[in-house]
């Protein structure tokens, strides 16, 4: 990944969200403890993730089903910016969720939704080295059936495709996580921190809801001091997470996209291949 990016940016005007879908967010306090209004315009940042990053890379793919059956080569890169686009949308979803979430003073449901992000950004990580890279060494076999788990695992079958039988194997979460710490060390601290959050433990669940719209604790300054280091580094990881995300699913798309694209432009002239949609 030679290529260095900006860092997400967010419009912090009333009106935030995915192309198609706006959610209403005021400036000020619509929730949220006026002590944390200094985090106002990072948090703004959780919905900045889109496919509106990518758009310009995902138009240049063929659209399914194809005139002519793919190389197994092509059709798991295929796949893997299949896995991309999917990843982005989760992201944008998760993202608009933690951001009401956020304003909202619901610093809880925020940080457990934050962890997503991780997941996500690891998830991204893991299909660039432990299936592209063999797609690309020639492992074939390996890579499609890492692929495969990565598409269909699921513990409780694919309810939407009653048809096709789910992997009754899944990747691990902390393969992911483990993924994303190869780019940047401290992931795996960083997530076990966000763990916190999702645990029902009581200690650091009651301090996010004591950081909150219900409770707010913040006129007591030892509580204060404790909690501003734990919402900054929430948001911190977030940034990371969503700016880690965007940049292995360029990478994925930079290095499937071509030779997808190649191949197509290979087939019988009087077969026309259409581009997908926005």
């Amino acid at each position: 990944m030679n290529e260095v990016r900006p860092p997400l940016r967010y419009d912090t005007s009333t009106t935030v969200g995915a192309r198609g879908a706006e959610v209403q967010v005021t400036k000020g306090n619509i929730g949220r403890p006026p002590a944390t209004a200094i985090y106002d315009s990072r948090a703004f940042m959780l919905g900045a993730l889109s496919l509106d990053v990518a758009y310009e890379e995902i138009q240049k793919l063929p659209v399914a089903p194809f005139s002519h059956p793919l190389s197994d080569e092509n059709a798991l890169r295929y796949q893997a910016c299949l896995y991309a686009i999917g990843a982005l949308r989760s992201a944008t979803e998760v993202g608009t969720a933690a951001q009401i979430g956020w304003f909202a003073g619901k610093f809880l449901a925020a940080s457990v939704l934050i962890r997503v992000f991780v997941e996500l950004w690891g998830a991204g990580a893991y299909v660039e080295q432990k299936v592209l890279r063999k797609i690309e060494a020639g492992e074939i076999a390996t890579a499609a059936t890492r692929m495969r788990k990565l598409l269909l695992g699921s513990k409780t079958g694919v309810s939407f495709r009653p048809d096709v039988e789910g992997e009754k194997s899944v990747v691990n979460v902390m393969e992911f996580v483990r993924a994303a710490a190869v780019i940047r060390p401290g992931v795996e601290d960083d997530y076990i921190f966000l763990c916190d959050a999702a645990h029902p433990a009581y200690v650091p669940n009651t301090h996010l809801l004591f950081a909150g719209a219900v409770y707010d604790n913040w006129s007591n300054e030892a509580f204060a001091k404790a909690m501003h280091p734990t919402l900054d580094r929430t948001l911190s990881i977030a940034e990371t997470a969503l700016e880690g995300l965007r940049d292995v699913s360029m990478e994925i798309f930079a290095r499937c996209i071509p030779s997808i694209v190649d191949e197509a432009s290979q087939w019988p002239s009087g077969d026309e291949v259409a581009v997908s949609p926005g």
